[in-house]
């Protein structure tokens, strides 16, 4: 049987990025956040089930010509491997 997660992001600060990429930026961190559950699994925290209030995912360098879409990409990486330190 497959295990069913909702991740839901309230808010999603972002430094240096146009107001209006927020939305394609968005798509993109959920896009990308499903293709790394679906090709790698959850994540130890997530496993076991229950309620995480706060990820610090950290930081991650971008280029300034980057596309909104690889911004989100970039961004749902750091926020995958976020949730695989928390805890440690």
């Amino acid at each position: 049987m497959k295990k069913v997660i909702e991740v839901h992001i309230e808010e999603l600060v972002l430094h240096g990025f146009s107001p209006h990429d927020r939305y394609r930026i968005g798509e993109a961190v959920q896009a990308a956040l499903h293709a790394h559950f679906a090709m790698n699994g959850l994540p130890p925290l997530l496993s076991v089930g229950g309620f995480t209030p706060y990820i610090d995912a950290g930081n991650f360098d971008m280029h300034t010509a980057q596309q909104p879409a690889s911004s989100g990409e970039n961004i749902a990486t750091t926020i995958y491997k976020g949730f695989s330190h928390e805890g440690k």
